[in-house]
């Protein structure tokens, strides 16, 4: 039985504050991966172009956001959400601003572009409010409040996945130092580095550090609208703990840049193994996140009793040994990614390899068993024909990029085949723990164990685990 009108236990910021943050923030991480790739290294796009689509997405966050506005406040709406996402921009636009010549030195006109630019992008919220506002459904009086703060966590949780994604670029690139100090680079203010000279190794390592500060702006205004809006003690601690952790990996990547003592083995350096921690947390991160957005949901929060599963305990063994494995796996890929010339290479890899294999089976069962432990649950089916089906691609893509890595182990520069097919590897490796985790925490969320004389489906009185 759905409960579709549960009581929301937080306390909602103001009407126009809370889409504003939150779909702000949206379109600047959607303006920033963007951009991202449309100036990698090597890809001949037009800077007009550029410019022009990024200012279709500040456009097509705005027409969100009108599309979301009650009758009334669509102008309010539209010049918050352009507003949030053009300050947040700022932390790139300073790039362009800066002097080539002189570290840490602006141009003279610097007052006048980024306050223009703050005008240019209110007006483009806007502007797209307006579009949005004309296309958008009459309002349904009976249709609950929309939860802002359960959606600004799954945009939170999605940011988490291009940081991931262009730290595996810097890998396969093998970019990793290629900016030789921190918190500085090339002894300007990280937000102070001329764009001009994001070139090569450079820019991957470089866009790796601005997207780590934008994931570390987004989990802490998390933080602070979860402890300005939540009841629930263990869930503000959760959040807190999530925005130390990121703090925490900001500090393992620029350990990994100035580490360079040997440890007790010589051919290992300090660099090398944060830079494996910091590859494997950074997974587990994105995770996490993507389980902390699942307990904002509003469904989660409400009183709706757990029901009794088809088979007692199902899904929840399935997917926990999933993830068990799926951390080993991590773990391993990350050491054959990342000691590609020590001794113990060719073990990590076979063991990757092997535990592929188990892997591949326990995403099987979970892809069985999850749509059948509930009749009729909508969302466990989703996330276990997703761990299945993702599970399926990643075992294809993994023969492509075993191929394409052997053949080209030990290159200085990795052809493009090697570092796009390597990437993508890892990033569907991201996205298959993820939905592992959703899986797991939803089947703990939804199903009750089965008891003797309780049929399955039906409806238990206690309530579920985290529920208010």
């Amino acid at each position: 039985m759905r409960h579709d009108t549960p009581p929301t236990p937080t306390r909602p910021l103001s009407d126009a504050l809370a889409p504003s943050i939150a779909l702000g923030f949206a379109t600047a991480a959607a303006m920033w991966t963007l951009g991202f790739y449309l100036r990698i290294p090597g890809l001949p796009t037009p800077a007009p172009l550029i410019a022009g689509l990024l200012i279709l997405t500040l456009l097509a966050g705005g027409a969100v956001a009108g599309r979301c506005a009650p009758a009334g406040q669509t102008l309010r709406y539209g010049l918050g959400t352009g507003l949030v996402s053009g300050l947040i921009n700022l932390l790139v636009l300073f790039s362009l601003v800066a002097d080539a010549d002189n570290p840490n030195a602006l141009h003279a006109a610097w007052p006048i572009v980024l306050s223009g630019w703050l005008v240019f992008s209110a007006a483009a919220g806007a502007a797209g409010a307006t579009i949005g506002a004309r296309t958008k459904r009459r309002d349904d009086p009976l249709a609950p409040r929309p939860d802002w703060h359960a959606r600004f966590a799954i945009i939170a949780a999605a940011t988490v996945l291009p940081l991931v994604t262009i730290g595996g670029l810097v890998t396969s690139k093998q970019a990793g130092l290629a900016v030789p100090d921190w918190p500085n680079s090339y002894g300007s203010n990280m937000f102070l580095f001329p764009l001009s000279r994001m070139t090569g190794g450079i820019y991957y390592e470089h866009a790796h550090r601005l997207f780590g500060s934008l994931v570390g702006l987004t989990t802490m205004a998390l933080m602070i609208w979860t402890l300005l809006v939540e009841r629930r003690a263990w869930f503000k601690w959760l959040v807190v703990g999530a925005f130390l952790l990121v703090v925490v990996q900001g500090i393992m990547g620029g350990l990994r840049v100035t580490g360079r003592p040997t440890l007790a083995q010589e051919d290992l350096e300090p660099s090398t193994l944060l830079a494996f921690v910091h590859g494997v947390t950074g997974q587990l991160y994105f995770a996490l996140m993507c389980v902390i957005a699942a307990m904002a949901s509003r469904r989660w929060k409400s009183d709706e009793p757990r029901r009794a599963g088809a088979i007692p305990g199902s899904p929840r063994l399935v997917t926990t040994l999933l993830l068990l494995a799926l951390v080993v796996q991590l773990s391993m890929g990350a050491l054959a990614r990342h000691y590609t010339d020590s001794a113990g290479y060719m073990h990590a890899l076979m063991t990757h390899l092997t535990n592929s294999v188990l892997v591949f089976i326990l995403a099987i069962g979970v892809g069985v068993r999850a749509p059948t432990a509930l009749p009729g649950e909508r969302t466990l089916r989703i996330l276990g024909k997703g761990v299945m089906h993702t599970a399926i691609l990643q075992m294809i893509l993994g023969v492509f990029t075993l191929w394409v890595v052997l053949a080209h182990r030990g290159a200085e520069d990795p052809p493009l085949l090697r570092v796009l097919i390597a990437t993508s590897h890892q990033t569907l490796g991201a996205a298959l723990l993820a939905l592992a985790a959703l899986a797991w925490a939803w089947s703990f969320r939804l199903v009750a164990p089965a008891r003797p004389g309780v049929q399955a489906g039906e409806e238990r009185t206690r309530p579920m685990p985290g529920a208010v």
